[in-house]
């Protein structure tokens, strides 16, 4: 599902011309942009950071610290039970853990960017949903997460910067046409991502190995 599992695969005696990479998929017609008025660009921003498996979230709390004693971003994790006491002192910080589906998607549709922060990371379901939600992102610039997006909807840090993440979140503060044209282009980034064109691509996969 990523480039980055090339060596890997490659140390355990694969053959070169066994790889192929085919991106892994998101569900557009249930993951999208809610279909009431989009969040008030006026409003506090809304931060919203999801997962457990390697997420970075020592770079998220030393994030979510610095903006606490400001009215104008406000943070919504949703993690591992293990990793809220962290946050617990922070009252412009919302922390959940298993949430139904039902209330996630509510999650993506009520923000205005994804925070996504990890230690490692190959392909993420979290990512893709938050794209087909119309979410821009501000993601690591680690593993294969790169591969899942572009300039024309997110920032990428570099791993464990939370000056870097903060210098984003400034950015998006300072320019909200730049929060409204990384938005506008994150549902088309899903799209180009969502099953179907999977599909397509392990069809003609197979269909060429099935030929040779």
């Amino acid at each position: 599902m990523s480039t980055i599992q090339r060596d890997w695969f490659l140390a355990q005696g694969v053959p070169p011309e066994r790889l192929h990479v085919i991106p892994h998929g998101v569900d557009t017609t249930y993951f999208c942009p809610s279909p009431a008025p989009t969040p008030d660009s006026h409003s506090p921003l809304r931060l919203l950071a999801v997962g457990s498996t390697g997420r970075d979230f020592t770079t998220l709390h030393a994030t979510a610290s610095a903006f606490q004693n400001r009215t104008d971003v406000l943070f919504d994790i949703i993690g591992p039970a293990s990793e809220q006491p962290a946050f617990a002192d922070l009252p412009h910080v919302t922390y959940r853990s298993r949430i139904p589906d039902t209330e996630l998607l509510l999650a993506y549709q009520s923000s205005h960017a994804l925070l996504h922060l990890a230690t490692s990371a190959t392909a993420n379901n979290v990512l893709l949903e938050a794209l087909a939600c119309g979410l821009p992102v501000i993601a690591s610039q680690i593993g294969g997460i790169p591969e899942y997006l572009s300039p024309s909807c997110s920032l990428l840090v570099p791993p464990s910067s939370p000056t870097a993440v903060m210098d984003s979140i400034h950015q998006l503060l300072q320019d909200p046409t730049l929060l409204s044209r990384l938005a506008k282009n994150a549902r088309p980034q899903a799209e180009s991502l969502a099953w179907p064109n999977a599909a397509r691509q392990t069809s003609a996969l197979y269909s060429q190995l099935l030929a040779a």
